[in-house]
């Protein structure tokens, strides 16, 4: 049900993807322009491949059957040859989705190795009508080669 969108995240849309089939992702080396998402940054030790991450849209908030392209980067600071991405999802709390796929082998157009460098996953989706309204918390959580940081981010939003 899940297509992997990204090692960083690209949050938003990943976390909208529980509730529909599709996500498109590509990695560009800039931000889309749009308004910035709150997220919380999830990796205490300040060590991922991201340190200065940002996330943005054009769409925020988020709207129940309207498309929206999402942006999560920034300077990477090493080369990803590899790694793994945890997803997770919640809805009130709830845990509605729980996953791990392969950082480099999950989509068709995004593959490993990138950089270092400026790197940004942007993402098109549109959150599914069928979505129940409620508080949504989305965490991604990408580790490289060598099990280290790369990404950990929290977006939070209500539909």
């Amino acid at each position: 049900m899940f297509r992997w969108a990204v090692f960083v995240c690209l949050i938003v849309a990943v976390a909208a993807s529980p509730f529909s089939d599709e996500i498109a992702f590509d990695i560009v080396d800039t931000p889309l322009a749009g308004v910035d998402v709150p997220f919380t940054n999830c990796d205490a030790s300040g060590a991922t491949a991201f340190p200065n991450v940002t996330v943005t849209s054009d769409v925020y908030p988020f709207v129940r059957g309207k498309a929206l392209n999402l942006s999560v980067g920034g300077e990477l600071s090493r080369a990803i040859t590899g790694g793994s991405l945890y997803i997770e999802a919640k809805w009130n709390g709830i845990a509605a989705v729980k996953t791990t796929t392969n950082l480099c082998t999950y989509s068709r157009t995004f593959k490993c190795p990138i950089g270092p460098g400026k790197a940004y996953l942007t993402v098109e989706h549109t959150i599914s009508f069928l979505s129940p309204p409620g508080k949504y918390d989305v965490k991604l959580q990408g580790t490289d080669q060598d099990n280290k940081p790369v990404v950990c981010v929290t977006v939070s939003f209500k539909l």
